[in-house]
């Protein structure tokens, strides 16, 4: 069962590319992306795993939780201070030795690592219990997911472009042909009910639990 740090990191990266606006945390919206600003990125993905927070600014982060010195947990947190030690930006540690952060307008959601972090003058903190370690999807070809959002989930073509979906709805079920890619993305089909065909792509792991038989 995939912990709350593999949906974490897979949320995190599922929203690399989208622009950067300061004042949102994933509410507004540029040509169809979610839009955050830095600290607004780190709120909205512990909200996304269940674990709620008020929504405040890199500085008023900083003073919460624990200051360590590396980052060895999924949602730690790493801050950029001013000469005078307020912090000014913060991004989210998701396993690996890679980072996300809502950068700046210039470079929007964007992935990174803890040594390019560091470089950057980097401080680190922990503000919650461990969300778990992070887990390969290790279920075998064959194994069947329930979608699980209300909101409509996107199924990706394999072949197309991305902008190329299949639109899922609470309660389909999808089979997983491959094993999940890094990018949070399952090989996967399902049967078409428009068609009757069956068609085979990608669906953002997100999306998924796994079916009850």
């Amino acid at each position: 069962m995939a912990t709350k740090a593999d949906l974490m990191r897979a949320n995190a990266l599922h929203e690399v590319g989208s622009p950067y606006v300061w004042g949102t945390q994933g509410d507004g919206s540029v040509a169809g992306y979610d839009t955050y600003d830095c600290s607004g990125f780190v709120w909205a993905m512990y909200n996304g795993v269940g674990v709620h927070m008020v929504r405040t600014t890199a500085e008023g982060l900083w003073h919460k939780g624990t200051h360590i010195a590396a980052p060895s947990l999924v949602g730690d947190t790493f801050y950029l201070l001013s000469p005078n030690g307020h912090a000014h930006h913060v991004g989210l540690y998701v396993g690996k030795s890679q980072i996300v952060e809502a950068r700046s307008p210039q470079r929007d959601v964007c992935l990174g690592t803890v040594a390019g972090a560091n470089k950057r003058g980097a401080r680190w903190n922990r503000r919650f219990a461990d969300l778990g370690s992070l887990t390969p999807v290790t279920t075998p070809v064959g194994t069947r997911y329930m979608v699980v959002p209300d909101e409509t989930a996107m199924h990706k073509y394999a072949g197309a472009s991305s902008s190329v979906v299949m639109p899922l709805v609470r309660g389909n079920v999808v089979t997983q042909t491959g094993p999940l890619e890094s990018n949070g993305w399952l090989p996967c089909k399902r049967l078409d009910p428009r068609t009757n065909t069956v068609k085979t792509g990608y669906v953002y792991f997100r999306y998924l639990v796994v079916e009850k038989q």
